[in-house]
Formats: structure tokens, C-alpha cells, sequence
């Protein structure tokens, strides 16, 4: 899983549960419609088929559609980042102990 970094309790999870909703709201084709009533059917449907309370409540506001595409946008940007997390620190680490070993030969 994405988020195994974070504890069980962080809303973090909320972040890909939400972007996995506008993604298949996105395909629906609703485009300039308020959103609201669609993410919250996906929601129920959602938790319905988990058949439990989540342990995590994630909040859901009324969205226009462009508000909804910026979120989207936000959303897949995390999921990039935390994805690739390793790779950056692992980058600037290897940048840093470079720059180290070259000023200490000077």
C-alpha cells in the first residue's frame, strides 16, 4: 500500500479513497454539475460493500466541477510524491554525500 508510512489512524487514507472517487466520477461525465450527491452514492456504495464502519471517517464537501478537478489534480500530485518518496530522499542523499566526499578532497 501507498500510505504504509503513516499510522493506521491518519486521514492520509482518506486521500486515495477520495481520489479514487473523482477519478470514477470523472469518467461519468458530469462535467460543470455539482458532484456532491455522485461522491456520496460511490461513498455509501463503498461502504456498503466494506460492510463496516470505516476506522477512518473521511469528509466529503459539495463540490463544483472545476473545484473537483482541481482536488483531482492535488490528489494524483500526492499520490506521485508519496510514491516516489524513496527514490527523491534517495537522490538528495546520494547528491549530498557526493558534494561531502568532493569538498573534503579540496
Amino acid at each position: 500500500m501507498l500510505f504504509n508510512e503513516f499510522p493506521i489512524n491518519d486521514k492520509t487514507y482518506c486521500i486515495s479513497l477520495k481520489y479514487w472517487l473523482y477519478e470514477r466520477i470523472d469518467k461519468l461525465d458530469l462535467k460543470g454539475q455539482k458532484i456532491h450527491n455522485n461522491v456520496q452514492q460511490l461513498k455509501e456504495m463503498l461502504e456498503s460493500k466494506i460492510n463496516s464502519n470505516l476506522s477512518v471517517p473521511c469528509a466529503f464537501n459539495e463540490l463544483e466541477w472545476n473545484e473537483h478537478q482541481k482536488l483531482r489534480s492535488i490528489y494524483a500530485f500526492m499520490l506521485i510524491y508519496y510514491s516516489n518518496l524513496d527514490k527523491f530522499h534517495n537522490k538528495a542523499f546520494r547528491s549530498m554525500v557526493r558534494k561531502e566526499i568532493s569538498s573534503n578532497k579540496n
